[in-house]
């Protein structure tokens, strides 16, 4: 073997030998590139984190000062008063024994026009009524409906309020 290797330039030597050197960096080039490019990735995962955790934050605190407001709205609401006026029914409790008027429809006098139903017993056709006269639920009615209704609305101002959150954080460009 050392015969046939005498047969081989010493010049074939120095370029075999570069081009195994320039082989060996190279490799050591990509390595290190390589390198680079997954710190600059993690980088910039660590930076998408950061900036969805401070999104995520902002939207958190709006959501926090909408739900507020909108309790406020609901605590004025419930606050205000519960009927202007006297309200146009008459709501009587009714049980199996009898007690509460419950009056029977007027006979009509020929002219279209019914005439007055008063609830008494002097009333033809009406039920008698024993005991006290049946309480008027009407103002408690409207003052559940009231509280009813402002609650749907405090609900809706914040369904509102975190839907359009919502869109705003999802749009593109954010």
């Amino acid at each position: 073997m050392p015969a046939f290797l005498s047969l081989i330039p010493l010049k074939d030597w120095l370029y075999g030998g570069a081009i195994i050197a320039l082989l060996i960096g190279f490799l050591c080039f990509i390595r290190h590139e390589r390198a680079i490019g997954e710190a600059k990735v993690i980088a910039s995962d660590q930076k998408a984190v950061a900036a969805q955790v401070e999104r995520d934050q902002a939207v958190q605190a709006v959501a926090s000062v909408a739900t507020q407001l909108a309790q406020v709205n609901y605590e004025h609401t419930i606050a205000s008063p519960s009927v202007s006026g006297v309200a146009p029914i008459n709501c009587v409790r009714h049980d199996s024994r009898g007690n509460g008027a419950v009056p029977a429809p007027a006979a009509g006098n020929g002219s279209g026009k019914n005439g007055p139903v008063s609830g008494s017993g002097d009333t033809p056709g009406a039920i008698a009524v024993s005991g006290p006269p049946a309480p008027d639920l009407a103002t408690e009615l409207v003052t559940i409906g009231r509280n009813a209704d402002a609650q749907i609305k405090a609900l809706q101002d914040i369904v509102a309020a975190l839907r359009s959150e919502m869109e705003n954080s999802n749009a593109p460009g954010k």
